[in-house]
């Protein structure tokens, strides 16, 4: 395949992201649509005895398909080594393959549109949620399942297309195991058939659906999320003055890398420490955390029409939250280095607040710094709140609330040393590198770089 155009997505403009109810409504009404004409549609939970082509591994009990491909749900042991006595185990999402999260882009009419799929998942909250052309496994996009080939995949796989995005992206670190998905946009120049099921959106209508809860899913916030406006300079959020420099922002990072000495290592899941497993779950036995569950599936429109699975459920939802403040007449964000512990790059950067069972935790006194803040009502402008769905291929309705407050004068909080401010145009930069969490890339994707964005 051709390297990534050195175009990139250059010409789209950031205030291309808006768009007008009537179109909303009118997409809305097409997912409607294809969710009524698209065959039968549900997700039912069994027992782990029901399982088909999965079975408990004797050796380890590790839970595993019996081609040994797709995933598996293994156990990981975790540990700060300077403070041993903080370990914990838990079971996480080992999937060593690299998917593809891919949208066939071209310009139409002046405007670039991108071609998404109503897609079935089912972890889906409502069922279907806007995906990107292509989202897929290795393990689905060779036929591993020995369904109907993947939709559009030569797209992405031969030199149908031009790349314009090519990167890989790391997925949720306390849940997979040093996940990587690639993360492409590819331009087209000529008509290509629209299957049932497919449309083209323009960037305006993407962010304009990102507004309503649970309609835009994981894998098209990912994708999207690559785009860089850094080309523009006519909007505050794009301007070039920052609190720090890229270097010292590099540096403070470097530092915090450094410093951080989590040590996390697979193990066996039957052996994992304060775990239960019963017929239909695989949950703490004291804690209120995720759980493994098993799921039987029923998807018309999807490349096999029957299949089962385990899939990890949590029905509290988390919390995404990210602080701003002006500051050189450049909106800034408040962000946080931690590592989680199936991070394959070690510290990432998250938003001021990433965590889960955020309503339990308000009154908690060891509850995430600055959470009240994030959610208070009170001496703030709100940019972004709505609910959102993890990826509903192993996630079983798990959403997070995804919101962005403007605070006035926030520098002048006192912050610990593991945050800091910076713009979007650093985070950006930062975010080829693979040093942004897909917690933070996903709120950033939230807030469309326009004008409206400003103290």
């Amino acid at each position: 395949m051709k390297p990534p155009s050195k175009e990139g997505l250059a010409e789209l403009d950031p205030s291309s992201a808006k768009a007008n109810d009537r179109r909303v409504n009118d997409i809305l009404r097409w997912i409607e649509q294809r969710q009524q004409h698209s065959g039968a549609h549900h997700t039912q939970a069994i027992d782990f005895a029901e399982l088909t082509q999965w079975h408990f591994s004797e050796k380890g009990g590790n839970l595993r398909h019996d081609s040994r491909r797709f995933f598996s749900i293994e156990g990981l042991h975790t540990e700060n080594t300077d403070a041993p006595s903080n370990a914990w185990e838990q079971p996480i999402i080992h999937q060593p393959e690299v998917g593809i999260l891919g949208l066939i882009s071209r310009v139409i009419g002046g405007t670039r549109q991108f071609l998404v799929q109503a897609k079935m998942e089912p972890g889906n909250i409502n069922t279907f949620q806007i995906s990107p052309t292509v989202q897929a496994t290795q393990s689905n996009f060779t036929r591993i399942h020995a369904g109907k080939p993947t939709a559009y995949l030569e797209y992405f796989t031969e030199t149908n297309a031009t790349p314009l995005i090519d990167t890989l992206q790391s997925e949720h670190g306390a849940r997979f195991y040093r996940k990587q998905n690639r993360n492409m946009i590819v331009d087209v120049h000529d008509d290509i058939p629209v299957l049932d099921g497919f449309k083209w959106l323009t960037l305006a209508d993407i962010h304009a659906l990102m507004h309503r809860d649970n309609v835009i899913n994981m894998d098209t916030r990912s994708v999207i999320s690559c785009i860089d406006y850094t080309t523009h300079e006519d909007y505050p959020l794009l301007r070039k003055a920052s609190l720090r420099t890229d270097g010292e922002l590099i540096n403070w990072l470097t530092h915090i890398k450094k410093d951080t000495n989590i040590s996390s290592t697979l193990m066996p899941l039957k052996a994992i420490a304060h775990w239960i497993k019963d017929e239909r779950s695989i949950h703490h036995e004291t804690r209120p955390l995720f759980s493994v569950m098993a799921v039987a599936v029923t998807a018309e429109s999807r490349e096999v029409p029957q299949w089962t699975q385990p899939m990890l459920t949590d029905a509290n939802p988390g919390l995404l939250g990210l602080i701003a403040t002006t500051l050189h007449g450049v909106p800034h964000f408040l962000v946080q280095a931690k590592e989680e512990p199936g991070n394959s790059n070690g510290c990432e950067l998250y938003p001021t607040v990433h965590c889960s069972h955020y309503l339990s935790r308000t009154s908690d006194p060891a509850a995430p710094a600055f959470l009240e803040t994030v959610l208070g009502d009170h001496n703030h402008t709100v940019w972004f709140d709505a609910l959102l769905s993890e990826e509903g291929g192993r996630f079983y309705r798990i959403q997070n609330r995804h919101r962005i407050i403007h605070i006035d004068h926030a520098a002048d909080m006192a912050i610990p040393a593991n945050f800091q401010w910076a713009t979007y145009r650093q985070l950006q930069r930062l975010r080829r590198f693979n040093y942004l969490s897909i917690g933070l890339r996903t709120l950033l994707v939230c807030l469309p770089a326009t004008s409206e964005y400003t103290a």
